[in-house]
């Protein structure tokens, strides 16, 4: 009897049960509404990302915990400014002098665009306010003039440029416009872009650039740009320069200007005929390679989306002491500063990636990524 009585006597929820049901069901509760807020932060973060609302589309530098920043318009212009000063075989102190003074003087910006490229204006013209001297000679405005200036100041007797010199010295040197010491507050920025942009630094700049409005592909552009900044630097052939301005020419009015209404030789037609239907065309050390390209002009990029540009570097100059170091170090540099010229430039073009040794560098990612295949002799851009 008294087993039974025990038995049947209700369970009394003691007050030690109660918070262990309330906190179980708090964590419950809380488990789905820390489920539910992070689907909705991720679904929001990629919309945000898709859409490129906070893209603050940027080049920059690192340099210790030093990070500096240009635009896209900027950095492809310093590319311009410091392919020129690899291509005349400058060191690395005039094409950081010039980005500097250009920094001072037009904060990179084109001042006054002309046919010629390397004729763009991003310097400021006029004689120079500080001199005493009666008749000073109008300051170069041309990134094309400002080197035959440094150049002319490097084998002055007198007073010459040398890469030794601060900004604030080869700006009096150079005879600028303005107050020598107004360009060293540009130094910094100048130097950290000149090293990356002339070879010297390789996987030392990279650019975030918008995915979403990237510009139609236009490998033919680029490659004629390469040839013209680049061209002895990469040895390229009078010929191939004036063939890949005509290809150029073609795409800007619309027509063929090949030599069939010439009674153009029929053999060598048919060589080009087969050329183009291979979809590869070879200009000296350029090849455009279409082959790839997608003909339902892929995410909006224009009818070159899917083409490979692929610029292979000269053979080293065999010199008679046969400093092969040097050789391996000149290709090294030419290869880098091709390949961050062809980042900079990436908003002009509509490249999306660029490969140079082990490394890639991605618009998708807006960063250098390392890669399996190794790239020591060319620089590979895709679009």
């Amino acid at each position: 009897m008294t087993s039974r009585r025990h038995a049947e006597r209700p369970v009394v929820a003691t007050r030690e049960m109660v918070r262990r049901r309330r906190r179980r069901r708090a964590l419950a509760v809380l488990t789905v509404l820390a489920l539910a807020l992070a689907g909705i932060v991720w679904a929001t973060w990629r919309h945000i990302d898709e859409q490129e609302y906070l893209l603050d589309a940027r080049c920059e530098v690192q340099v210790g915990d030093e990070r500096h920043v240009l635009t896209p318009h900027q950095s492809a212009n310093a590319a311009l400014v410091a392919a020129l000063a690899v291509d005349r075989g400058l060191p690395r102190e005039a094409a950081a002098d010039a980005l500097t003074i250009s920094l001072q003087e037009s904060d990179l910006q084109v001042l006054e665009a002309t046919e010629e490229y390397d004729a763009r204006e991003l310097f400021r013209s006029g004689s120079p306010s500080w001199s005493d001297d009666d008749g000073p000679v109008e300051a170069a405005s041309s990134v094309e003039g400002f080197y035959d200036a440094l150049e002319a100041a490097r084998d002055d007797e007198d007073d010459p440029w040398t890469p030794e010199l601060s900004v604030s010295e080869a700006a009096e040197v150079l005879e600028r416009p303005m107050d020598p010491s107004f360009y060293s507050q540009h130094a910094e920025r100048g130097r950290a872009f000149a090293a990356p942009l002339t070879g010297a630094q390789p996987v030392g700049m990279t650019c975030r650039l918008t995915r979403k409005d990237a510009p139609d592909a236009d490998p033919n552009g680029l490659a004629h740009e390469v040839a013209g900044v680049l061209g002895a630097a990469l040895e390229v052939p009078e010929d191939v320069q004036e063939a890949l301005e005509a290809l150029v020419a073609e795409d800007e009015d619309g027509e063929d200007d090949s030599d069939d209404a010439d009674g153009g030789d029929a053999e060598d037609d048919a060589e080009d005929d087969e050329a183009v239907e291979d979809g590869r065309e070879e200009f000296g050390p350029v090849l455009i390679d279409r082959s790839t390209a997608l003909g339902d002009h892929a995410h909006g990029r224009g009818p070159e989306a899917g083409t490979v540009v692929t610029v292979s570097m000269p053979d080293g100059d065999e010199d008679t002491d046969g400093d092969e170091a040097t050789d391996e170090d000149d290709t090294t540099g030419r290869l880098w500063t091709l390949a961050h010229w062809a980042v900079a430039t990436a908003d002009l073009y509509g490249t999306q990636t660029v490969h140079a040794g082990a490394y890639e560098w991605s618009r998708d990612t807006g960063r250098w990524s390392r890669v399996e295949e190794i790239s020591d002799d060319a620089v590979v851009i895709g679009f």
